[in-house]
């Protein structure tokens, strides 16, 4: 089969969440049972090449009507060099001048005090339009003999790619089969436009299709996905919660909708090659001292934990290989080595510091243990909204010796 895989982010391209992984995985796996896959991606600033051959700029140009005016978008097209995949890397101003994938960073803060930190990119309804048309765009262009079979859009920035083609290309729909797989439905996840105005502004989607997909006033891109494609989430548990009006909440009203509607949703479960992310060799999971998992010996998980406390110190050490860890990081507070009478008990959170995680619960009920318990520790690494970041910081300050940020 032709399979054409949409996504802002692959490992080893451009990374920022879990989207990567799966995206990667999908197209080595999908190639390795000799199917023919086609990966579309973005052309951000922080673009790797590395794991790409067979360089070729211009393979394809289009012009793109969008927000009123006309868009030239150039693409790249290059193969994987592990495995024989496709990649179409689609190139435009709107992208390469970003340096992260859906937020902005430190860097671009200071260029424009309106790009703050952890925020989202204020053209994201622009930059997801921009690539699902190009997709389009390029499957008009092609031979029949050439166009997909399957189409899987990965998660809102690319769900409204199957309602392009079928716009458009409405014969194409007969013989292509549209996924759109749903990673992550909570609020501020769903990439929706405030009204039908707006998002008939960035879509060019007909009135009725878009009021047909709102939920409240805003229009949904899930909803859209749902007219011309099939959905699928990230779990068998993942898909029934999409389907259970009680995790309304959670989802930002999404899992009313479905339910009401009787939209289906199909979990299939997200896997991680083991061989990408083995412990037992360092150049693959970055760890500082190898973990041979499957010897019954546990002397490298106690090095990496020992390793990992000496950064939480007051004073670590300063060795070759700390340093390597703590080059890009900033510490806040520290573990004191002061004994306690019972044996230490570590909590770590390893994640984005944002609302949809939950740090203001976490941060609560973590007060209320430490107050209790004199052997608790609290660890918390990550980055995000500037104002949880100030409250997890006031936070460790307010706990002398038993947590600490990176």
């Amino acid at each position: 089969m032709k399979i054409w895989i949409v996504s802002m982010e692959c490992a080893g391209i451009v990374e920022a969440g879990g989207v990567k992984d799966v995206t990667y995985a999908l197209c080595e796996n999908f190639s390795k049972e000799k199917h023919d896959v086609t990966l579309f991606i973005p052309v951000f600033a922080s673009n790797s090449f590395d794991t790409l051959k067979n360089i070729q700029a211009d393979a394809f140009c289009t012009d793109i009507f969008l927000c009123g005016q006309t868009q030239r978008v150039r693409c790249t097209s290059a193969e994987f060099a592990p495995f024989p995949a496709k990649v179409m890397l689609v190139n435009h101003p709107a992208f390469s001048e970003k340096k992260d994938v859906y937020v902005y960073t430190a860097e671009e803060q200071c260029l424009n005090p309106a790009h703050v930190r952890g925020t989202g990119h204020t053209d994201m309804h622009f930059l997801d339009a921009l690539l699902s048309k190009a997709v389009a765009s390029y499957a008009a262009s092609v031979p029949q003999t050439e166009q997909p079979d399957i189409i899987h859009c990965q998660d809102a920035s690319t769900a409204v790619t199957p309602c392009y083609i079928a716009a458009s290309q409405p014969e194409l729909m007969k013989k292509t089969a549209c996924f759109v797989t749903i990673h992550n439905a909570g609020p501020a996840y769903h990439h929706e436009f405030a009204s039908v105005d707006e998002a008939r502004y960035y879509t060019g989607l007909s009135w009725e299709v878009l009021s047909e997909a709102q939920n409240g006033g805003r229009v949904e891109p899930f909803l859209l996905a749902a007219k011309n494609a099939v959905l699928t989430a990230v779990s068998t548990c993942y898909a029934e919660e999409l389907l259970d009006p009680a995790f309304n909440d959670e989802t930002d009203g999404l899992s009313g909708i479905f339910s009401a509607r009787k939209i289906p949703v199909f979990g299939i479960t997200n896997g991680i090659d083991y061989n990408h992310y083995s412990p037992e060799h360092t150049e693959i999971s970055g760890l500082p001292f190898p973990v041979k998992t499957n010897s019954g010996s546990f002397v490298g998980k106690e090095q990496n934990r020992e390793f990992f406390l000496n950064l939480c110190r007051p004073v670590c050490s300063t060795d070759e290989k700390a340093a390597c860890y703590t080059e890009n990081l900033c510490r806040f507070g520290f573990l004191s080595e002061e004994q306690t009478s019972e044996p230490r008990v570590y909590f770590v959170y390893h994640g984005r510091i944002v609302r949809q995680k939950g740090i203001l619960l976490l941060l609560e009920a973590m007060a209320s243990i430490m107050k209790e318990n004199d052997a608790v520790r609290l660890i918390i690494m990550g980055q995000g909204e500037p104002a949880l970041e100030n409250s997890v910081q006031e936070f460790v300050s307010s706990f002398e010796g038993k947590a600490v940020y990176f």
